[in-house]
């Protein structure tokens, strides 16, 4: 194997804006001698994310898929290679990940869940391969589920908009009760804190879109319940104090950081009810 340099390193939105070729050349590199091709790093992740785009089954995807947990760095598996060419795997022994729609579900799943987790960590703007690692699946496979962060975004966010909304639409339901699931979520999650900030989202990719989209529907639910001449029904004041106290919600532990937002609350005049999930 032919001692090439290690690339540096590209973020995940880079990898995925990249020329085909420009992937394959960065990705492959032919060895002499035993004719074996070398995989390196971020080339090797890159040239997966493109072949697993395809929708196709190329002759060397599934050595792609077993190299890249590696680094780039394991040679072509024994029978594998001939005159040149690697050849096409069996289906035993390809991942399970491509294994039909019942595997693409699950890895869908385990992607919205590992997500769920590294976001409410680190925030909007974790890295994505600490999504793809959590979820026990490669990068190819999070982008073909999510072509981008913010559809990734979306998706976990999906659940804290829809409890929201679901609060709202009880018969009877107050202002003061759903804004005590939407501070609930608001102390549970980061990336819920992040989605209620979607103008700083700046120039992240699909971020900002998705997350004002997601933003308007929280703010539809709050003003549904926003009764007559309430001190938060001007203009822009509803979606400003929620700003303003989920910007307020930090701390180290979870009951810090909910007292933090009922003290928030109540410096605005805002009457909040219980802070809890919506539970049907």
């Amino acid at each position: 194997m032919n001692d090439a340099p290690y690339p540096p390193g590209r973020t995940d939105d880079e990898l995925a804006r990249l020329d085909v070729t420009v992937l394959l050349r960065y990705g492959l590199t032919a060895g002499p001698g035993a004719r074996r091709t070398a995989l390196f790093g971020d080339g090797a992740a890159a040239a997966a994310v493109v072949l697993d785009r395809l929708g196709t089954e190329p002759r060397s995807v599934a050595f792609l898929a077993d190299t890249v947990p590696t680094g780039g760095r394991s040679p072509i598996p024994p029978g594998r290679y001939s005159s040149g060419v690697i050849q096409h795997s069996s289906p035993d022994e390809r991942r399970p990940a491509n294994d039909g729609p019942k595997a693409a579900a699950r890895n869908r799943t385990a992607l919205v869940v590992a997500a769920r987790e590294v976001f409410s960590a680190g925030g909007l703007d974790a890295p994505l391969s600490a999504i793809a690692r959590r979820a026990g699946v490669g990068q190819g496979v999070l982008y073909r589920h999510f072509p981008d962060r913010g559809a990734l975004v979306t998706a976990v966010l999906e659940e804290n908009v829809r409890q929201i909304e679901q609060a709202a639409a009880v018969d009877g339901a107050t202002l003061a009760g759903v804004l005590g699931v939407l501070t609930w979520h608001a102390v549970e999650s980061a990336a819920f804190i992040g989605l209620m900030h979607a103008d700083e989202a700046g120039g992240r990719s699909g971020i900002r879109a998705h997350a004002s989209m997601l933003s308007e529907r929280v703010e539809r639910s709050l003003r549904g319940r926003l009764p007559d001449g309430h001190r938060l029904g001007a203009a822009d004041d509803l979606m400003l104090a929620v700003a303003m106290v989920t910007g307020a919600v930090t701390g180290p532990t979870r009951e810090e950081r909910e007292r933090r937002a009922l003290a928030a609350w109540r410096l605005l005049g805002v009457e909040v009810g219980p802070v809890r999930p919506y539970d049907g």
